[in-house]
Order: C-alpha cells, then structure tokens, then sequence
C-alpha cells in the first residue's frame, strides 16, 4: 500500500502543475485512509519535494541508482521499526522517527520502508495502468 500510495502523491504532484496542491494531496492520503488531513503551506511543500525525489528513484536508470538514492532516504528519515496502533488501526510497522514527524519526513520513511515499494516494476505498471496514453517518460523505463 505504501508504494501505491506514494506513486499517487507523485502523480497527483505532478498533474497539479503550479495551482495549489493541497486538496489533490489530501484527497490521496485520506483515501489510502489518512483521517482529516489538514495541511499548511509549507506541509504541502515538503511533500511536493518529497515527490520529487520519490519520482527519481521511480524513474532512475539502474537498479543501483534507485538503491543508492533509497538508502539515502532511509539514512536521513527512517527510524528503528516499531508497531504501533492508532486511530482505529489495527497493529502496523511504523518506521518514521516519531509519531508527530513531519508528513514528507513520515512519506519518505514509509515509501522507502515499505516491503513493496522496492519493486520499481510495481511502480511502473501502476503509472502505465493510470496513463493509459503511456507518456514517452513514463513507458521508456
């Protein structure tokens, strides 16, 4: 689910161009099942950035490039793994450094975290999947 939902966020990033991004970001979290996103100005643009990384490791040219670039958002944002259970989650692996960390700091540590986010294929076919046209960017690699 966390890979799914950070190709979501990067896609629903890159489609909003330069409006305001916010209802289009809190629109993709709260239906991987966030509860009552509010976010501020400057939220909204840690997980504008955030995206961006995300998208050049989705998109990097090797298996190594992506490694390299993972390993750094692990480095910098991931904490020890811990279950937790909160707002009517059941039991869950949380990997961010603590539960209040900022939203792009909690996207990068569970996209980079997440048991199925290291399969770029997954990503890939999901962007294929949601751009039926298949841009040349995104059915290249």
């Amino acid at each position: 689910m966390a890979a799914r939902r950070a190709a979501a966020l990067v896609d629903a990033v890159e489609a909003g161009g330069r409006r305001d991004l916010a209802p289009a970001i809190v629109e993709v979290l709260e239906s991987f099942g966030e509860r009552d996103v509010r976010l501020g100005p400057d939220e909204v643009d840690g997980i504008v950035a955030m995206c961006g990384r995300l998208r050049a490791v989705f998109v990097a040219a090797d298996r190594d490039a992506a490694a390299a670039m993972l390993n750094e958002l692990l480095a910098r944002y991931a904490a020890a793994p811990r279950l937790v259970r909160h707002e009517g989650w059941d039991w869950h692996v949380h990997v961010d450094r603590a539960d209040d960390a900022p939203w792009d700091e909690w996207l990068a540590s569970s996209a980079a975290c997440s048991a199925t986010c290291a399969t770029r294929e997954r990503v890939r076919r999901h962007r294929a999947a949601t751009n039926p046209a298949g841009s040349p960017e995104t059915s290249s690699r």
